[in-house]
């Protein structure tokens, strides 16, 4: 039987099917359809090219698009080098949407929108409780973050799609709060680097964290860590170093403790086999620490396949956590972030956009509590 999660009011969780999560081929399908039916778009439309760099996505899901609205009855394919046409008799301009509606979008990074996050739908349906009665409908967009400004065209392409009166980028980066600020709408983040942009941010204690692990870590006798990061931004990283030097300084007053923290510039599970290959040709850790879910289960997979125990040959950390966490053997070693409050705190941004006080943006840091799990022990 399935059941629903439950919040602390007692009321059921909104389902995070409730939640639609938009392809780049339904951005472009319902960007080329409002622009017809609104009478933007008549006669022939432009190429597949152009079309593609309006709209802020490839020519495929362009394609895909097009070949939807042939199938409604609203364009024609004029067969000629992909060239299509508006019906002349294509519908009218739809009625207008309700005048109390308002409507929030999540920006996601490609690989947390196509993920099971299932901590991430949580969070979002809280959310989504919360600000139901005030008439609000939510939208989620999984993007290309990048780590500049080469990727507007699509976070444009997703405002003039949605006309949002909020958005929340998830995971956030410097590139794209320092667009946020000036995107002309309340732009909040959660989690990931706002970098120098003032904009609101809310997110997990991580520098405490750190500190917490490493000296865990150490108090069980490791003495050589490694912290595996895969596709972080240069900020993250200067800021997750900057904590990771402090830790082992303030553990270095009574022990002699060494970090190491090898990057991989892609999130995938290859990219974590390839980074840890890297790591025990050069001087094999007795103890990993995993910024991420998903890195912990591919660095037990990885310890699995090499035939190393956990936590007999190596022990195991994540500065994150799961529902599933606690169905694994050993259990995991990890912090349980408190979600309940980052939806309140964004839920609450949402409704009331914060003023800024001598031009400083809101930055809330929610603690996590250290749960010890049998994935952390002595070294052997």
């Amino acid at each position: 039987m399935n059941e629903r999660p439950w919040s602390r009011r007692g009321k059921p969780l909104l389902s995070r099917e409730l939640i639609p999560r938009v392809t780049r081929a339904d951005a472009a399908e319902e960007a080329l359809r409002e622009g017809i039916l609104s009478g933007r778009w008549r006669g022939e439309l432009p190429g597949l090219r152009f079309l593609a760099k309006a709209l802020g996505v490839g020519h495929g899901n362009v394609a895909t698009a097009l070949s939807r609205l042939v199938r409604d009855g609203l364009v024609e394919n004029r067969g000629a080098r992909c060239r299509f046409r508006v019906r002349s008799d294509a519908l009218p301009v739809p009625a207008a949407l309700p005048q109390n509606r308002r409507h929030l979008v999540f920006l996601t990074p490609r690989d947390l929108g196509a993920a099971p996050n299932e901590a991430f739908w949580m969070t979002v349906a809280r959310i989504g409780e919360i600000l139901g009665p005030e008439h609000w409908t939510i939208r989620v967009h999984a993007v290309d973050y990048g780590t500049d400004q080469r990727h507007h065209a699509q976070w444009e392409a997703v405002l003039q799609l949605e006309r949002p009166q909020a958005v929340i980028a998830v995971r956030g980066t410097p590139a794209l709060a320092e667009w946020g600020r000036h995107c002309g709408v309340p732009f909040f983040q959660f989690a990931g680097s706002p970098g120098t942009a003032q904009v609101p941010c809310v997110g997990y204690a991580g520098a405490a964290m750190v500190e917490e692990a490493v000296q865990r870590a150490v108090s069980q006798g490791h003495r050589n860590i490694t912290v595996p990061l895969l596709d972080r931004p240069p900020a993250f990283l200067k800021a997750f170093r900057k904590a990771l030097a402090s830790a082992v300084h303030e553990a270095g007053g009574r022990f002699s403790a060494s970090v190491s923290t090898p990057v991989e510039h892609e999130f995938s599970p290859a990219a974590m086999r390839r980074c840890l290959r890297r790591v025990w040709r050069i001087r094999p850790p007795t103890a990993l620490i995993t910024v991420s879910w998903f890195e912990y289960l591919a660095a037990f997979s990885f310890l699995q396949q090499q035939g190393l125990r956990v936590p007999r040959d190596v022990s195991l950390i994540c500065l994150s956590d799961d529902p599933t966490a606690a169905w694994m053997n050993p259990e995991p070693a990890r912090f349980v972030h408190d979600s309940g409050r980052v939806s309140e705190v964004l839920a609450d941004w949402v409704s009331a956009p914060p003023s800024f006080a001598d031009d400083r943006a809101p930055f809330i840091e929610i603690a996590s509590h250290w749960t010890h799990g049998g994935s952390l022990g002595p070294p052997p």
